[in-house]
C-alpha cells in the first residue's frame, strides 16, 4: 500500500491523512450511527453516541495512522499517551462543535460531517507537530 500512496500521498502529508482517514471515519460513521439507535431514548443521545463513536474511532485510528499516516520510529508508548492527549482534546472541542451545530442544522449526517472535517485537520496538524514529531528525514 505506502508504495502506491508515496508519489501522491506521500508519508505525514494531509493527503495521505485523509486516504487513511477515510477509513477511520467510516468505522467511526458505523459506530456513531449505531449508537444513536442505541441511545435513541435518552436525552441528548445523539451527543452521547458521537462520545462513545470518538472514543472507539480514535483508538483504532491511533493505530492505522501510525503504521499508514506517520510513521513507527517514535516509541509506542510516547506516541500513544501523545496521541490520547489530541484525541481528548479533540473529544472535547469536537463534542462542543457538535452541540452547537446540532441547534443550527437539521441534519444528523451534515453535523458528522463538517465537525468530523473540523476537528480532521486539526487532530492532523496536532499529531503531526507534537506526537508523531513527522520529518520527511529517515532517522
Amino acid at each position: 500500500m505506502d508504495s502506491h500512496l508515496a508519489t501522491g500521498a506521500p508519508r505525514g502529508s494531509f493527503r495521505r491523512f485523509i486516504l487513511v482517514g477515510a477509513f477511520n471515519s467510516l468505522v467511526f460513521y458505523l459506530f456513531w450511527r449505531g449508537f444513536i439507535e442505541a441511545f435513541s431514548n435518552l436525552e441528548r443521545g445523539d451527543t452521547w453516541a458521537w462520545v462513545m463513536g470518538w472514543i472507539i474511532g480514535s483508538f483504532i485510528a491511533h493505530f492505522t495512522h501510525r503504521h499508514w499516516t506517520f510513521d513507527d520510529r517514535r516509541h509506542i508508548a510516547k506516541t500513544t499517551m501523545g496521541t490520547y492527549l489530541v484525541y481528548i482534546l479533540g473529544l472535547l472541542g469536537s463534542t462542543v462543535t457538535y452541540d452547537f451545530l446540532l441547534l443550527l442544522l437539521d441534519s444528523l449526517n451534515l453535523v458528522f460531517l463538517i465537525t468530523l472535517s473540523i476537528w480532521g485537520f486539526i487532530d492532523w496538524w496536532l499529531l503531526r507537530k507534537l506526537v508523531f514529531l513527522y520529518s520527511d528525514e529517515e532517522e
